[in-house]
C-alpha cells in the first residue's frame, strides 16, 4: 500500500507543477481527510491560497448544482 500511495502523490505533485501556485484552489473529497492531506501537499509545494471543506462533501449542507 505505501508505494501504490507514494505513486499517487509523486502523480499529483507532477500535476501540481502545472497549476498557477498565485491562483485560489478550494480541494474537497468526500469526508475531508485526503482533501485536508492535498491542501497540505499544495502548501508544501509553494501554493498560498489552498482552501480544504472540512468534513468533505459528505457533511455539505448548502444547495448542490449538477
Amino acid at each position: 500500500i505505501y508505494l501504490k500511495q507514494l505513486t499517487i502523490r509523486n502523480k499529483f505533485e507532477n500535476y501540481l507543477q502545472k497549476l498557477d501556485k498565485n491562483l485560489p484552489y478550494f480541494v474537497y473529497c468526500k469526508a475531508g481527510s485526503r482533501s485536508a492531506q492535498a491542501c497540505a501537499v499544495m502548501h508544501q509545494m509553494g501554493f498560498e491560497y489552498t482552501y480544504n471543506l472540512e468534513g468533505g462533501f459528505s457533511k455539505w449542507s448548502g444547495d448542490v448544482e449538477l
